[in-house]
């Protein structure tokens, strides 16, 4: 109960941390004199003298990064390899605070529809060629023009233009965005080497080159992927000499690794070990509020899907808390919004678990026997298997027959063609109101990289575009907490549950800045041994 209620208070306050913030877009934002903070607002003055440190470092990864290329990439694999290897025009700090990345000032005038920012020079890509603004523009451009995973980001943006003389890079807005800022700092946003890419046409989601902290030495596919330390960051040579990523599936065999010392850092720790790494000796544990959701999405091209009743129905038959006391030991909170309860206008929707309504209303949908037909879940880890397991179980008690399809993470991307049944996934866009209603719930982006659940529906449409233009917070929050009240109603997800997360580390492991929305920053993590 002790936990419960620290946690609980944690959310509170980081809810509180982020909202206060949420309004740096609306102010014109300048780099402070002499900044020493890297893109990720780590001050890169620490030193490890005197210490006997290990700089090669090893952390594990449940499924193979899918891409390398920013604006393809929609998932948390990739990102966390892509974060360390590109730089964006600007940044977030651990406290969610707007800082200067690869932009270091920017001007916002015209009403907020005329974003002008000033590049640093002198900053060298992984290739050795020097950034200017044309590969800044190129790389907008194409995220906005080129690859349908990230143009929405971009939506309000008219027209990108670049003074390679004066360096400048300037966003001409159709309209004001609320959500623009925020974008900026996603990982489709990172600044790619125009000629890089130009060189690479048909494997530029197998290679890199950014200006980040990290460039890649090696991807062995489902194996592990190698980061070294560049040496020539523009905010000054990172700590960390290497990152080793490890693709281990299986929970209890991260766990494994991480006793042996195989492995620095696992993130997070299966649920039911928790207690042996939290009693070895050698190893450290950090507990976090998630800002994921697990979810299971409805494919609205397919009967029966189509049918609301039928997802309400599916939705009062989940056993939430059941899952998280089986799979996750208590360390997980019922999911009651497509937005964790970390995030800023949060509402809270809950269904409670209710087998005989569930049943009434699959009878008043005219299924009282089920469909005549077995319904498949398409799930890509262990615990979402045992998750799915307990969904199944709950899904014959209301004459519903499921199957379970565990398949590799890329794999279950591809499969949500518009035929699937049934997947089962996370959303992590914790600070990114915008991002996460209108990559998932908006008709524009339909498709296995976004809208997912191939919704159509015009009134969460409309409520998604005017939020994304409301600049008055108090407006904005009663339009994302409208367009929460439909998305409980209309069911396009079934959201599972919001993880609890806890890390489990080398005890001598230190230099990582923790992030209060998750993750963290690791270009100068290391090691102190003994």
């Amino acid at each position: 109960m002790k936990r419960f209620i620290s946690l609980m208070l944690a959310l509170v306050m980081m809810f509180a941390m982020l909202a206060g913030c949420s309004s740096q877009e609306e102010t014109t934002t300048a780099a402070p004199a002499g900044d020493t903070t890297t893109a990720a607002g780590t001050d890169t003055t620490q030193s490890t003298e005197g210490k006997n440190v290990r700089t090669d470092l090893v952390m594990t990864s449940t499924a193979d990064v899918v891409t390398l290329d920013p604006p393809e990439s929609t998932d948390s694999y990739s990102n966390t390899v892509i974060n360390m290897v590109f730089d964006t025009l600007i940044d977030m700090d651990e406290n969610s605070e707007f800082i200067p990345g690869l932009a270091e000032s920017w001007e916002i005038s015209d009403d907020y529809l005329t974003l002008t920012f000033h590049i640093r020079e002198n900053v060298k890509f992984h290739n050795g060629e020097i950034l200017t603004p044309t590969d800044v523009k190129f790389s907008l451009d194409r995220a906005k023009y080129e690859i349908p995973q990230s143009k929405a980001m971009l939506e309000a943006v008219e027209e990108i233009t670049c003074d390679d003389e004066a360096m400048t890079v300037t966003l001409k807005m159709t309209k004001p965005s609320a959500a623009i800022m925020v974008n900026l700092t996603e990982g489709a946003m990172h600044i790619q080497n125009k000629k890089f890419v130009e060189e690479h046409p048909d494997d530029i989601n197998q290679v890199a080159c950014g200006t980040g902290p990290m460039k890649l030495e090696e991807w062995k596919i489902n194996d592990y992927v190698k980061l070294v330390r560049f040496d020539e960051h523009w905010a000054g040579t990172p700590v960390t000499t290497s990152w080793t990523i490890k693709v281990v599936p299986e929970p209890t065999s991260r766990t494994i690794a991480l006793e042996a010392g195989e492995v620095d850092l696992v993130m997070p720790i299966n649920a039911i070990d928790i207690p042996r790494v939290m009693d070895n000796a050698d190893l450290k544990t950090m507990e976090v509020p998630g800002s994921s959701v697990v979810y299971i999405s409805f494919n609205h091209n397919k009967e029966p899907w189509n049918n609301k009743l039928v997802r309400q129905a599916l939705h009062y038959a989940s056993d939430k808390q059941s899952m998280i006391d089986v799979v996750y030991e208590g360390y997980a909170l019922p999911g009651e919004s497509p937005f964790p309860s970390i995030m800023p206008f949060f509402k809270s929707n809950p269904y409670e678990y209710d087998i005989e309504k569930a049943k009434a209303l699959l009878a008043e949908a005219g299924y009282p026997d089920g469909f005549g037909r077995t319904v498949e879940l398409g799930v890509s880890s262990d615990e979402r298997n045992r998750m799915a397991q307990i969904f199944q179980a709950d899904c014959a008690k209301i004459g519903v027959d499921v199957e379970i399809a565990l398949m590799e993470f890329g794999t279950l991307m591809e499969h949500c063609d518009g035929n699937q049944d049934l997947i089962m996934l996370g959303w992590g866009h914790a600070t990114n109101q915008d991002r996460t209603m209108r990559m998932n719930f908006h008709s524009s982006t339909i498709g296995p990289n976004g809208n997912r659940s191939w919704l159509k529906n015009p009134e969460i449409d409309r409520l998604i575009d005017e939020g994304a233009v409301e600049m008055d917070q108090t407006k904005r929050e009663a339009i994302y907490h409208e367009l929460q009240d439909v998305i409980a109603d209309e069911v396009p997800w079934i959201p599972l549950l919001q993880q609890i997360n806890v890390y489990g580390m080398n005890k001598g492991l230190e230099g990582v800045n923790w992030y209060k929305r998750g993750g963290g920053y690791y270009c100068n993590a290391y090691v102190v041994e003994d």
